[in-house]
């Protein structure tokens, strides 16, 4: 019995060893302890699986615009991430601002700028354009690479140092009119540079995210009466939405104010109720499955949101045709990604810190 202590028969049987290894290989990392909050998580995890589905449909769709699908996933997914980043920034509010930005340059920075490199290799974009050179220009147009990245850390970055301030300065009862101060003042800002357009879009989202988790316990009794309501009109909503356009009831819009300034504002209010609409809308069908076992899935897969986002593109090839297509190509994108992640990336201490922004 001593000669096997602390070695658990490794010595008599060598096969155990092999076994145990390819085990611990393939197996999957568990949900994190903690205090976690399960519906954000499982948000995120639906969050992608959309994300990764549309992107799908983008690459293998040439009139990606009007298929149904892809309107219906991205005339709100990249918002929901923006607000329920928001949803958890009073978490890291105690933090200072030095530690606090440095971490999110670490996380969302470095990665951005990692995988821009591994996408222009990939893509042969040395064909035509040299790598200095797409560097800058990707300062320019973030939104050729990993553009959520660069668009959350500018936004967080903003919301933070307002809060903080707000804080410091002693002035806590003013800090919601100062978030939503600060959501107009970037707005005035006019530069097509280092994706300013889109962090104006985004922040409003973000704060929203920030402001219902600070006032979450009073706004409870009242949830229903928001989640139901969303879950109704994003379907009336969404069919008119277009990425990067006028909705589709636009001509329309002009004929009945007589004004184009009037009829985008409005226009700009109904993509913003669009994905308000269909973020209240994946809250609430979430919150009806908490007992289903997919919702624990969900959970976990929001716990690797970021692996796959940044990766899956390389990954997205399929069979068949429309549906069948749509859905291989997604299934690929997303089980490579993972794999990648699990299997190497999160392996390796210099490789999680520079493809995944992790620390440890």
């Amino acid at each position: 019995m001593a000669e096997h202590s602390g070695r658990s028969g490794v010595r008599d049987e060598p096969g155990t060893s092999l076994a145990h290894r390819l085990k611990s290989l393939f197996s999957l990392p568990s949900y994190p302890e903690g205090d976690r909050d399960h519906l954000a998580d499982a948000m995120k995890g639906a969050g992608i699986l959309l994300v990764v589905l549309g992107h799908a449909v983008l690459a293998h769709d040439p009139r990606f615009g009007d298929n149904p699908l892809f309107v219906f996933v991205f005339s709100f997914t990249m918002p929901l991430f923006f607000f329920l980043s928001g949803w958890i920034l009073p978490r890291s509010l105690n933090r200072p601002a030095a530690t606090y930005l440095g971490r999110q340059f670490r996380r969302l920075v470095i990665p951005f700028l990692v995988w821009h490199a591994v996408y222009y290799a990939v893509r042969g974009s040395y064909a035509s354009e040299s790598f200095a050179g797409s560097y800058l220009q990707l300062l320019h147009a973030p939104a050729i690479g990993l553009w959520f990245l660069w668009v959350l850390f500018l936004a967080s970055g903003v919301l933070f140092l307002v809060i903080r301030g707000v804080r410091s300065a002693g002035w806590e009862k003013w800090e919601d009119a100062a978030v939503i101060l600060a959501v107009f003042a970037v707005r005035l800002i006019r530069t097509d540079w280092l994706a300013v357009p889109e962090v104006q879009h985004h922040l409003i989202f973000y704060a929203a995210g920030f402001l219902l988790a600070k006032h979450r316990s009073a706004l409870a009794p009242w949830q229903y009466r928001v989640l139901v309501p969303a879950a109704l009109l994003f379907p009336l909503l969404a069919p008119f939405w277009r990425q990067n356009e006028l909705p589709r009831f636009y001509p329309w819009l002009v004929d009945f104010l007589g004004a184009a300034g009037t009829a985008r504002f409005v226009a700009s209010v109904y993509k913003d109720l669009v994905a308000f609409a269909g973020i209240g809308m994946t809250a609430f069908v979430l919150q009806s499955a908490t007992r289903n076992r997919f919702y624990a899935i969900l959970c976990w897969l929001g716990t690797l949101t970021l692996d796959v986002y940044v990766s899956h593109a390389l990954f997205l090839t399929g069979f068949g045709r429309e549906w069948t297509l749509y859905l291989s190509s997604a299934g690929a994108g997303l089980f490579m990604s993972l794999a990648l992640s699990l299997l190497v990336l999160r392996r390796f201490r210099p490789l999680r810190v520079l493809f995944l922004g992790l620390d440890r």
